[in-house]
Parts: C-alpha cells; sequence; structure tokens
C-alpha cells in the first residue's frame, strides 16, 4: 500500500495534456528528422508547426536527434599474476609448459569473480601443474585443464565442490594452415551446482587427429555425456576412453569423416538399406539411396 500511495496520480485533464505533449514531442522529432535526411527541402507547414509548436517541442527534437554517445565495453582485466604463476597463461604462452605453448587460447581473459577464483585456486591446488589456464566466458568462470587431468577434475568439482549437473559436452575446431602442429579441438564441459545455483566450465585442447585425439569419458560420473559424447565422436571424431557404447549418434558407421571439422570434405555419400536392414554408405547413386 505504500508503494501504491507513492506513486504519481493525475487527473484526467492532467493525463490528456501529457499525452498532448508526448505526441507534439514525437511530430517534431519527426519533422526534425525528415529536415536532417533531406537537406536543402522546405519543411512543410505542418512541419514547422510542429517544430514551432513549443519550446519543450524544439528541445525534445534537438535531443532526438543527437547521437547517442557510443557505449564503452567493459575493459578486459588481465588475470592477476600471483598466486598463479605456473599455471596462469598470458598472451596465448603457458607458463613452464614448453609443449602446451603452441596451444591457441582466447586473447584475451576476464577475470573471474573471487568467490570463482578461489574455487579455482582450490582446483589448482589439489591438481598441481594440471590447469593450463584460468578466466571467464560470458561471466562464466572457466578452468582450462590438461587432459590427462579432465576426468578426475569434474570428478572433484562434482563430489567436493558440489557440482551435481553436467548441462551439457561439447568441443570446437581450431584448425591452423599455417602450422597444423598448433591445430587442436577443444573439448567444453558445463557445470551447474544445484546447491549454489552458479556454474563452472572445465576445457581441456586436444589433437584433432591421430591416436591421441582422445580424452577420458565422463559417462561415469554423469550418464547424460553418453550421448554429448557420441554425438562428439560423430562430429569432430573425438574418441571418449571408457565410454559404454562409442558409436556414431547421427550418421550411420561407414559416412566418412566428421561435418564440424572445418577442413571437412563435402563429397557425396549415399545412405541405402542393407539386408538387415541397417543404414549403409555407398560412393554412387542407386535406388533405395539417398
Amino acid at each position: 500500500m505504500a508503494d501504491e500511495d507513492a506513486k504519481p496520480k493525475f487527473t484526467p485533464e492532467e493525463l490528456a495534456a501529457r499525452r498532448a505533449a508526448a505526441l507534439e514531442r514525437a511530430a517534431a522529432a519527426k519533422a526534425a528528422k525528415a529536415a536532417q535526411e533531406a537537406p536543402g527541402g522546405t519543411p512543410t507547414a505542418a512541419d514547422a508547426g510542429a517544430e514551432g509548436g513549443s519550446a519543450s517541442g524544439a528541445a525534445s527534437a534537438a535531443a532526438a536527434t543527437k547521437p547517442l554517445p557510443k557505449k564503452e565495453e567493459s575493459p578486459v582485466i588481465p588475470i592477476p599474476a600471483d598466486p598463479f604463476d605456473a599455471v596462469v597463461v598470458r598472451a596465448g604462452v603457458v607458463a613452464n609448459d614448453k609443449k602446451a605453448n603452441a596451444w591457441p587460447f582466447p586473447p584475451q581473459h576476464h577475470v573471474p569473480s573471487d568467490e570463482s577464483l578461489e574455487e579455482l585456486r582450490e582446483i589448482a591446488d589439489h591438481f598441481p601443474g594440471m590447469i593450463v589456464a584460468v578466466g571467464r566466458a560470458a561471466r562464466h568462470p572457466v578452468a582450462y585443464v590438461k587432459p590427462a587431468s579432465w576426468r578426475d577434475i569434474v570428478r572433484y568439482c562434482k563430489d567436493t565442490l558440489g557440482y551435481d549437473h553436467l548441462s551439457f559436452v561439447s568441443a570446437a575446431d581450431y584448425p591452423d594452415d599455417k602450422d597444423p602442429t598448433k591445430a587442436l579441438l577443444e573439448m567444453h564441459a558445463q557445470l551447474w551446482s544445484h546447491r549454489r545455483k552458479r556454474d563452472l566450465i572445465v576445457k581441456a585442447h586436444i589433437p584433432r587427429t591421430g591416436k591421441d585425439c582422445q580424452i577420458a569419458s565422463l559417462v561415469p560420473l554423469f550418464e547424460g555425456a553418453n550421448w554429448h559424447e557420441r554425438e562428439a565422436y560423430d562430429m569432430f571424431g573425438i574418441r571418449f576412453t571408457g565410454h559404454p557404447y562409442m558409436a556414431r549418434i547421427f550418421l550411420p558407421e561407414g559416412w566418412q569423416g566428421h561435418p564440424l571439422l572445418k577442413d571437412y570434405n563435402e563429397k557425396e555419400q549415399f545412405i541405402g538399406l542393407g539386408e538387415d536392414g541397417e543404414d549403409v554408405v555407398y560412393d554412387t547413386p542407386g535406388p533405395n539411396r539417398w
């Protein structure tokens, strides 16, 4: 009731006057805009009347045509050097890890909140040398970890820090035409804590090809990772060790290539039904193939 009493009240006459003033200001702004878009044109009598209707209308028109100041973007703050000297990435260079120095990281990092930073520090203390970088992406705290510690760190986040829900597992492809040794796939696991009502992102970089294009499955920790990891295998070719059924989920077995790799060869392939009723991949078109 106190809020309702605090609201200004107007009589019907005052409301009508306010509406009329608003319409007048809108007409003046429209006339001023039309005059700007047609330099040298002669304003109509209606425009002139609208512009000269009142001092408030003219002032509103001037304000409406004045360009808005550009919105300043939030400054990017460098990651604090202390206490992460041994693990923090600066300008894409990983301290104390020559092999990882070739891995491209986001060019700028945002500092996580103090509470998130404490959690990241706790993870780094529990897994010495396994945190490659920390930062924030779209307000989400992020920990870049070494692939060998992927599952162990996610388990720690679940069992110790209370991140009891896996939102999704995904991947992104970062090829490098100039230096293929720097090409990589980025793994992404987004965790959520129902108790704390916040999330945490864990990322890891793995090679795009070869026997090292693999990482530990999170299915033993979160059953919901099953289909997410099968999709990452289908689309990117990443194998998840310890997965209960590492098979494609969208495309049939026998399909050549992985469509979300940026160098994917888009040659025509055709799918038909085999004698056992399963999908079969063919290189040429034919009856009952599409």
